[in-house]
């Protein structure tokens, strides 16, 4: 079974990144470790799908479904149905102070707190995915205009824009960067790029000096399309620039900006103030 696996991640990596093929693939194979040789049947794939914590067991079923399509078992593809995402817990979006503490705990007189601030300053003005940033070459990136091209879930390629500040961190990390690699964020002291469980440590360490203990890379993609909506940008302009494929993704991480847009016509606060209804209440009556 091995064999048609080998083949079928072939074919997955003509149409998508490298990041999705690497995740499939561990989906496929933890299957039929857990069928531990025997056959698997419909028995045995559900007992699969209810053991994984629910929090993969959407990439599970999307893997599953795909391997057993090519594998021509339309009989099992059919058995798996896509849990429902739309009642998930919204995910960790930093608000403008706590963004401000992650860059500024960065101590630029040295390389690691250079490279640091560039990183992060890059992931929240553009918005990239971990995977795209560890992957992130100095020929993706124009430092003159301000832009970077990356390749994105799909296979295809996206364009990212960053700010003159940014550029500014970005070019006095590579001023010090002395890695032979052609990856924009390495390791300080070995030369090879980031890997994604490199990543999460320097954000985890960050997030320890900036008092949020559980910052994540992904936090910042969240982030940029919030504060980047708080800063006025049309959703249409937001969903390009982030590289979304649909609206309604950009609309999933600025719910809670729309949310606080009611704020000038809240009812206690009408009556309090005066606004409406009279005289406002004084505190205590």
């Amino acid at each position: 079974m091995f064999d048609r696996i080998d083949a079928w991640v072939t074919w997955l990596s003509w149409k998508n990144s490298a990041a999705t093929v690497k995740a499939y693939r561990y989906e496929a194979v933890r299957l039929f470790l857990f069928c531990d040789g025997e056959l698997v049947d419909r028995d045995r794939l559900f007992a699969h799908l209810i053991a994984l914590p629910a929090s993969v067991r959407y990439r599970a079923a999307c893997a599953l479904r795909s391997f057993f399509i090519f594998a021509e078992r339309n009989d099992l593809a059919k058995l798996i149905a896509l849990p429902k995402r739309d009642g998930r817990k919204p995910g960790r979006t930093l608000q403008p102070d706590q963004l401000l503490a992650v860059l500024t705990c960065c101590d630029t007189s040295t390389i690691v707190g250079r490279r640091d601030l560039a990183l992060q300053a890059l992931m929240v003005d553009s918005g990239l995915r971990a995977a795209e940033i560890c992957r992130l070459q100095i020929e993706q990136v124009d430092l003159g205009n301000r832009l970077l091209w990356v390749v994105v879930k799909g296979g295809q390629t996206g364009f990212g824009s960053f700010g003159v500040e940014t550029a500014n961190y970005l070019s006095a990390w590579l001023s010090v960067r002395s890695s032979a690699t052609p990856f924009v964020f390495t390791a300080v002291y070995h030369d090879r790029g980031l890997t994604s469980d490199g990543l999460r440590s320097i954000f985890h360490k960050i997030g320890l000096a900036a008092g949020l203990p559980h910052y994540s890379p992904h936090d910042l993609r969240r982030t940029f399309a919030t504060i980047a909506s708080l800063l006025g940008c049309p959703p249409r302009v937001l969903q390009v620039a982030g590289r979304w494929e649909r609206l309604s993704m950009v609309e999933r991480y600025t719910a809670a900006i729309r949310a606080q847009q009611i704020a000038p016509y809240l009812p206690v606060s009408g009556i309090m103030s005066g606004r409406i209804g009279g005289p406002g209440l004084p505190l205590g009556s």
